[in-house]
């Protein structure tokens, strides 16, 4: 994917479908060419899949930019949040980091 296509200003990433398109994977891909990713809508139901040099992660919560240090990442009111999926998201990141 050519990603050099981006330019200064808002970049989004959006679709109309559910279920899985890919979107958490562009995202990822995109990450270290914006300054935030922000989940704004959805719940624990959407899920995607993060492959890179730690390992494999399955978020429902945390949005993708995660792995990218320099990326503001930003769960917005619109997405219903539950505490006991992004506690155990979070944890789980804790733990592949600690290894």
């Amino acid at each position: 994917m050519n990603l050099k296509s981006y330019v200064k200003g808002v970049n989004v990433i959006v679709d109309t479908l559910w279920g899985d398109s890919g979107k958490g994977k562009i995202v990822d891909m995109a990450s270290p060419h914006v300054d935030m990713v922000v989940r704004y809508s959805g719940g624990a139901n959407a899920g995607h899949t993060i492959k890179n040099d730690l390992g494999e992660f399955k978020l429902n919560l945390i949005p993708s930019g995660i792995f990218n240090s320099k990326v503001l990442n930003v769960i917005d009111s619109g997405v219903v949040l539950n505490p006991e999926t992004v506690s155990r998201e979070l944890l789980n990141l804790r733990k592949k980091e600690s290894k």
